[in-house]
């Protein structure tokens, strides 16, 4: 959701100033694309958000019946894996897990939060973390579990990063409690 449309909205007096988008899941998914080309979203908040589209749908359970209704079991695998394959090259240039990047290749760098649920069902753990992966993100100690290939610092976030827009807190990424873990810029 756009906070700066919420005034026109809902009525209330809301800044307008500066846009900020938070989103839940799909939310999250498409907010990662409409952050970092948006220039007039100032901060970000995607809650549970993946990269690697086909990745997102394929470790779905819900979708596995989907699968099966398109592909011949005694196919399957060879299929589906061919399927994935051409359907990812061509959402690719649309894909999260590559635009992403862009959020923090502006200037001034822009806020932005990451929160991953874990053993999410729906949006699978590895696609989140491709998505931080893709941006560089460091995780946040101590942290529940490691994420391999992202670069480790030590919690909480205190240190702020100047820019012509004021200040953002560096790329972070922690664990909030026993089944969730922020990551944010």
């Amino acid at each position: 959701m756009l906070f700066r449309s919420w005034a026109a909205a809902s009525g209330l007096a809301i800044s307008e100033e500066d846009g900020a988008y938070l989103g839940q899941s799909l939310g999250g998914i498409i907010g990662s694309s409409t952050c970092a080309m948006d220039p007039a979203i100032a901060r970000c908040a995607l809650n549970v958000p993946g990269g690697r589209l086909v990745e997102i749908v394929r470790g779905n359970a819900a979708y596995a019946t989907l699968m099966n209704i398109y592909f011949d079991p005694e196919d399957q695998d060879a299929d589906i894996e061919l399927f994935s394959a051409m359907a990812q090259t061509i959402v690719d240039p649309a894909d999260p897990a590559v635009v992403l990047r862009r959020l923090f290749d502006r200037s001034p760098a822009r806020p932005v939060l990451v929160q991953e649920a874990i053993h999410d069902g729906t949006v699978v753990n590895q696609t989140t973390e491709v998505l931080a992966r893709s941006t560089a993100i460091p995780l946040l100690t101590p942290s529940l579990e490691d994420i391999t290939g992202l670069a480790t610092e030590p919690a909480p976030v205190e240190d702020n990063v100047s820019g012509d827009g004021g200040s953002a807190t560096d790329r972070k990424s922690t664990r909030l409690n026993s089944s969730h873990q922020i990551i944010s810029y």
